[in-house]
């Protein structure tokens, strides 16, 4: 089978080469704050205000994509794909303890996206889906710090390192004019960024005691 990457074959000044790099890069920045996540939660031990749903979701997504980018020739995909193993260590850990109890046994459902994804037709489509669906549970994050009232073990590495990611697609969505993927990161950024202030709000107060 001549199985060739897309990314290699048109390979230059266009769209789909600053895509390649800016998954790469987002790929490794994400994977050192998911890094970062998964070792402050073990040292602080404790898995306060980290959403469960959000990790286990976005888990399978990024599984999902590795099989995505085998059927569309996409090395990019791929690569970001394995970022769902670090998602899913975040999830493990953090319900490991006591103060999270999120951890359900209807996520096991969410490991369907990926024989789904091998086998629809529209492979597309169905990621737009479960991309689309995703960004909803982005708002877990400040939810949870709201109802806790308090930071939590929320790394502010990771919230940056997905801030920056979902910044860097807005824009290139927006260069493409991918408009339904576009509107996802214009909902998932300013989310992420209150998520970001209010993180800082309570590390101030938790510092001060007020």
């Amino acid at each position: 089978m001549d199985y060739k990457f897309v990314e290699f074959q048109h390979f230059g000044a266009n769209p789909l080469t600053v895509s390649f790099i800016g998954t790469v890069v987002c790929t490794v920045l994400q994977g050192w704050g998911l890094w970062k996540q998964w070792e402050t939660i073990g040292e602080e031990r404790s898995g306060e205000a980290v959403p469960a749903l959000l990790y286990g979701y976005f888990a399978a997504i990024f599984a999902s994509t590795i099989v995505f980018g085998f059927r569309a020739h996409t090395l990019a995909l791929m690569l970001n794909g394995t970022l769902g193993f670090g998602y899913l260590k975040v999830y493990l850990r953090a319900t490991s303890y006591a103060d999270n109890p999120g951890r359900k046994l209807w996520h096991i459902l969410f490991v369907l996206f990926l024989p789904i994804m091998a086998v629809c037709p529209d492979p597309d489509q169905f990621t737009f889906v479960l991309l689309g669906i995703g960004t909803l549970t982005i708002f877990m994050w400040p939810i949870k710090m709201v109802l806790r009232k308090t930071k939590g073990v929320n790394e502010i590495s990771f919230l940056w390192t997905f801030f920056a990611s979902s910044a860097f697609w807005l824009g290139y969505y927006w260069y493409v004019d991918i408009m339904p993927l576009f509107i996802i990161n214009v909902v998932s950024v300013p989310t992420v960024a209150v998520t970001i202030a209010l993180w800082y709000w309570y590390a101030w107060k938790e510092h001060t005691g007020k």
